[in-house]
């Protein structure tokens, strides 16, 4: 398995020298909402695929393939087709909608803000000519502000990127949309507060929520697939990659997968094909940025019936309860690559429930700092579970639960830390490895290096969880004799590479397993992100 490097001994000392400056401007920039910078990788998209924003991305357009929005200067009597001669409300777009071509760009003002929701449901672009609501004027000005919901509803084709709004919303059928670079949040000065952050509901397919930001939610998930009231489900294809999700006390999930509920409803249809790929998860309100408090439920949740699911990559912490959860009713399920740390309940606990079954785990780390609480929860019906790093602070407890129904196919190559005698489903170290069934090739003690980071508001700030300074955390001394290689337990080597990063096909599944490719911008963010995917470019 080949690895992506994430090196930190050069750069470590530079960076906590220059933290202060680092954390002031990093937080003034990253808050005030403007529009993020794209790494160059991106800049071979146009527009309305992902690439890099410009003052005016319908300059080099025809006419009547773009359409101005402008709050102060606009006007409903313009025909909206350029700057100067923009519209002025989302009362307008909502009248003209039908008419636009696939291919048109509906660009809003950057620095101004709009009252209400926009209305962009049943709006239907066409496969290569996306009908896109984005944004012009000064790219250093603030994002247009929708103090909605940001609906696309029933829509297909669609791009919808650079809002700053309320809720997003994707449902009843909605297909091939691309939610990109939003900043999705509550509105303390409206005293409005979404119950879901970025939402896809019934029957929708072929979703990408790319690179948004979600927080101060007053319910339910940041990002959530779900059935609707009829119990209708969501169908295949999603990719969940690169958000940032900041939960509070009245919230339930960070990314919530529901997907189906066919045994309540009339909806046999089962979700399939959901990839969750190098998110930040934080559970816990951010001082200073947050107008909630407390935290969050779980960073992760995959509850009812769903199959093909990939868990690739994720950083997640700050929980009240469960760190990860892969519910009943889940089959085909690769968790890999992952990261756990500072839950307050369970803490890192990852829990998977009876009767969901084809999991394979590893090369994921659980650091786990309360009292009789084991790091993971293992069931399920044929279960590997390999090269994996569970650190515990106390000695007492479980390292991992076995629950008596579980089928577990291999689970060896692991570590147990810091103890030299972890229990495991109740028994001793020496018990449970003379069984001579798991374990076999595990090892425990020590892991010099690895440590829970302490919360402050650097280490709370999810923004901060690429940087040296933070993923020194998980990093572990290179005379840590676990250090194998690309056997090496737990995410990260003593090199720093980030073990776990590869997308691997899943028996049954379209595209030799590979199931739906996503858009260009989602391949290129995989290569941005360091994380293999052979899936091709089916799209």
């Amino acid at each position: 398995m080949k690895k992506k490097p994430i090196r930190i001994s050069m750069l470590l000392w530079i960076f906590m020298l220059l933290y202060p400056l680092l954390w002031y401007a990093s937080t003034e920039t990253v808050y005030s909402a403007v529009v993020r910078n794209h790494s160059e990788v991106f800049s071979t998209l146009p527009y309305s695929e992902g690439g890099p924003g410009t003052a005016d991305p319908g300059a080099n357009l025809a006419p009547q393939f773009r359409r101005y929005v402008d709050v102060e200067r606009g006007n409903d009597g313009n025909d909206g087709m350029s700057p100067q001669n923009s519209w002025k409300s989302l009362g307008k777009v909502f009248q003209e909608k039908a008419a636009l071509a696939p291919g048109t760009h509906v660009l809003f003002r950057r620095g101004s803000t709009w009252r209400g929701s926009l209305d962009f449901s049943n709006v239907h672009g066409a496969e290569g000519k996306r009908i896109v609501l984005g944004s012009f004027g000064d790219p250093s000005s603030t994002r247009p502000k929708i103090e909605g919901t940001v609906n696309a509803n029933k829509g297909s084709y669609l791009m919808v990127r650079d809002f700053d709004c309320i809720k997003m919303d994707a449902s009843g059928g909605a297909h091939h949309v691309i939610i990109f670079d939003n900043v999705v949040h509550g509105s303390p000065e409206l005293d409005e507060w979404p119950s879901n952050g970025i939402r896809v509901f019934a029957s929708s397919h072929h979703i990408s929520i790319v690179q948004n930001l979600v927080y101060d939610l007053k319910a339910n998930d940041c990002i959530v697939l779900h059935p609707d009231g009829r119990k209708i489900g969501v169908r295949d294809s999603f990719w969940i990659i690169d958000n940032i999700c900041i939960g509070n006390s009245r919230m339930e999930d960070g990314i919530d997968l529901a997907m189906s509920e066919p045994e309540n409803g009339t909806d046999t249809v089962i979700g399939t094909d959901v990839k969750v790929v190098c998110n930040r998860v934080q559970m816990k309100a951010l001082a200073g940025v947050s107008a909630r408090t407390g935290r969050g439920s779980k960073c992760f949740n995959a509850g009812h019936e769903g199959k093909y699911i990939w868990v690739v990559g994720n950083m997640m912490g700050g929980s009240q309860h469960i760190g990860m959860k892969i519910g009943a009713d889940k089959r085909y399920v690769q968790v890999s690559g992952n990261v756990m740390f500072n839950c307050a309940n369970n803490n890192a606990k990852v829990t998977y429930e009876p009767h969901c079954r084809d999991l394979w785990t590893e090369h994921n780390t659980f650091i786990h700092t309360m009292e009789n609480r084991a790091p993971v929860k293992i069931s399920g019906i044929n279960h590997r579970f390999i090269h994996n790093l569970m650190i515990r602070a106390y000695p007492e407890g479980n390292w991992a639960e076995v629950l008596p129904e579980a089928v577990v196919t291999e689970m060896d190559y692991n570590w147990y830390g810091h103890s030299q005698s972890p229990k495991i489903a109740g028994k001793s170290w020496e018990e449970w490895q003379r069984s001579g069934e798991f374990d076999v090739y595990s090892y425990t003690g020590d892991v010099p290096g690895i440590s829970a980071p302490a919360e402050n508001p650097f280490n709370d700030d999810p923004h901060n969880w690429r940087a040296p300074a933070f993923l020194k955390h998980f990093i572990p001394d290179s005379a840590w004799a676990g250090n194998r290689g690309t056997d090496t337990p737990g995410a990260f080597d003593s090199d720093g590479n980030w073990a776990g990063l590869v997308i691997k096909p899943l028996p049954g599944l379209e595209n030799q397993g590979y199931g739906w490719s996503g858009p260009p911008l989602v391949r290129l963010k995989l290569k941005e992100l360091g994380v293999e995917f052979s899936g091709g470019e089916k799209q």
